[in-house]
């Protein structure tokens, strides 16, 4: 009898596990999805924050879909591609020129292109790089009129220390991009970060990030790096060379 009621014990312990066993895993795929979609939500709602054209956080999809067209292109030579290769080759960094910190690149990427009144107004840039405690991703946004002049700067993903580094989500330190220069006269990358406030009149320098000097170096590190040879240079190169020759 005891033997008998033990198996029953086991057993019913037995199905006990393995109906929370089922539960879990379902809820793990189903939280999963609605995870990965919510990212994307956040991604895409970033690119319009860069492209200043986020006016409430409502229909996200519908509103990137309506003012953005997203390219694809190859980093090496700033051709756009007809397609995505899945999945993209991979290009490893020599650590000399890695001032991102990141050691490797996909060799092909996706771009935005944002029209106004049936003109290109602007072209939005992944970048990411490293900080104190992370790998910050974000969007940088320049004017299409002159491929210099950033629209904004936005970061969705990133491990910074909230109040110090963590301030690369503040609207106001982000305001302080805006309409500075990336590239001076010569074309060379000089946009960097002020080791307080930046002067209004310093037209290469934005605010720097009070008590987190390490995160404002890579975050300006990972600006420099995307805007030069490896990143978007020869892709804005191509863009100006045909803006030239219409």
């Amino acid at each position: 009898m005891a033997v008998e009621s033990l198996r029953k014990t086991l057993g019913m312990a037995l199905a006990v596990c393995l109906v929370c066993s089922i539960l879990v895993s379902t809820s793990v795929i189903v939280l999963k999805k609605k995870q990965d979609r919510n990212r994307e939500i956040e991604r895409l709602k970033n690119i319009l924050i860069a492209g200043d054209l986020l006016e409430k956080e409502n229909n996200i999809e519908k509103k990137f879909q309506d003012k953005i067209k997203a390219a694809y292109i190859e980093l090496k030579t700033g051709k756009e591609l007809p397609t995505a290769k899945q999945p993209p080759a991979i290009i490893e960094i020599d650590k000399g020129s890695d001032m991102a910190g990141i050691k490797r690149i996909p060799a092909e990427v996706n771009v935005y292109f944002v029209k106004d009144k049936g003109r290109l107004d602007q072209v939005i840039l992944p970048v990411y790089g490293k900080g104190l405690w992370s790998t910050m991703y974000g969007f940088l946004s320049l004017d299409f009129a002159d491929l210099n002049t950033i629209r904004g700067i936005t970061f969705y993903e990133h491990g910074e220390t909230p109040g110090l580094g963590g301030e690369i989500d503040n609207p106001r330190w982000q305001e302080s991009w805006r309409g500075k220069k990336a590239f001076d006269e010569k074309g060379q990358v000089k946009i960097s970060l002020a080791k307080g406030k930046a002067a209004p009149t310093a037209e290469h320098e934005v605010d720097g990030l009070s008590g987190a000097t390490i995160t404002a170096r890579g975050v300006q590190n990972l600006v420099r790096f995307w805007l030069g040879k490896y990143g978007y240079g020869p892709f804005l190169k191509r863009l100006r060379e045909e803006k030239i020759n219409g």
